[in-house]
């Protein structure tokens, strides 16, 4: 495959240099001599991988990654910084704005490559991701929205040639059910479809601007939010330490909302769900137990988007999205999540999040 590389280096020595040795490689390249150059070379070219410097006139490489992530076709865009400072501030500053790799000049030509090698391996490997996850959606999304959509047409066309109000307000009832089926499930993929820009590791982008708080009151709140059949707030049993985080309250409330609705769908409705939740130093951890269907070790190492196990047993089959987008947020925080489980016997979800 042919990868289009753009560097954006004010020292022309220098890129002409890098521009020599990659094209050696037979990579595509692409320069700019600034960062405001680099950002109309990337918005017309999408390139698979940008080597910026950072000391440079106009524009410098921190302000022109921060440009370049208002952009949502170059956010998911691997970056290579270079410098000729090698101070922890400058790779924290590159890092944190969301920079994947830093080279320290000068450098080894071996450097330069295995950088670029193992930067455009992980392209390739999100590429193939991206792929696989879009062939998901053309054979499964159609089927997920058609399933509410059918009853939804039905009762309408019922609700036409009805007289009795009685059983008009029974249907009006039914597909405003479904309606609200269809929407979350339309909300829910538009969600994890936003996610996907995200840079993982760089929590900034997930900000809030003030503290977000959770309490067990803002806990019961979300249980609220869930499925009544679910009997959420008879069945959740809390052991939960407030916490603060400077995150925006969506994103926190995602977690713990996906992972409290799949403990509670995925066992029997007369078994309880515990949520325990605590600061360990500078991580905030909680767990969720549950003693339900469980999952096999296969379908444990298999979990992913629109996956589904042993349908027959399950509240309802859905998109199998919830599980994704909280290892997704999990991940852009620069956090952790393991599963533990044992088929018809429980399952155990730990989450670590670091703590501003």
């Amino acid at each position: 495959m042919n990868y289009k590389i753009l560097i954006v280096e004010d020292d022309s020595y220098l890129r002409n240099n890098i521009s020599d040795i990659l094209e050696a490689e037979n990579f595509e390249i692409i320069s700019a001599e600034n960062g405001l150059d680099g950002i109309a070379l990337a918005k017309n070219h999408s390139p698979d991988l940008i080597i910026s410097d950072i000391m440079m006139p106009k524009m410098d490489g921190f302000q022109f990654i921060e440009e370049l992530m208002k952009h949502d076709e170059l956010i998911t865009t691997p970056v290579i910084f270079l410098s000729a400072k090698a101070e922890h501030q400058n790779i924290r500053m590159g890092m944190k704005l969301g920079a994947d790799d830093y080279l320290v000049k000068p450098f080894q030509i071996d450097d330069l490559l295995d950088a670029v090698r193992v930067r455009l391996k992980k392209v390739e490997l999100t590429k193939q991701k991206t792929n696989t996850l879009r062939d998901e959606i053309s054979s499964k999304i159609p089927h997920e929205l058609r399933t509410p959509l059918v009853p939804i047409l039905g009762f309408s066309e019922m609700l036409q040639e009805e007289h009795d109000v009685e059983v008009i307000k029974e249907l009006a009832g039914l597909i405003n059910k479904n309606g609200k089926i269809l929407h979350q499930k339309i909300e829910k993929f538009l969600f994890y479809k936003d996610l996907l820009f995200f840079r993982e590791g760089n929590r900034e982008q997930l900000k809030a601007n003030s503290p977000s708080n959770l309490s067990e009151q803002r806990i019961r709140h979300i249980l609220g939010s869930i499925d009544e059949k679910l009997k959420p707030k008879n069945r959740v049993k809390l052991d939960f330490e407030p916490v603060s985080f400077d995150i925006d309250e969506l994103f926190i409330e995602t977690i713990f909302k996906e992972l409290l609705e799949n403990a509670l769908k995925y066992s029997q409705n007369d078994k309880e769900v515990h949520l325990k939740g605590s600061q360990i130093e500078n991580q905030y951890v909680f767990v969720i137990n549950d003693s339900g269907y469980g999952l096999s070790e296969q379908q444990l190492n298999s979990l992913e988007p629109f996956g589904r196990f042993d349908q027959k047993n399950f509240y309802e089959s859905g998109l199998g999205l919830g599980l994704a987008i909280v290892s997704k947020i999990v991940n852009i925080l620069g956090g952790s999540i393991t599963i533990k489980s044992e088929l018809r016997k429980y399952t155990s979800c730990k989450v670590s999040i670091p703590l501003y």
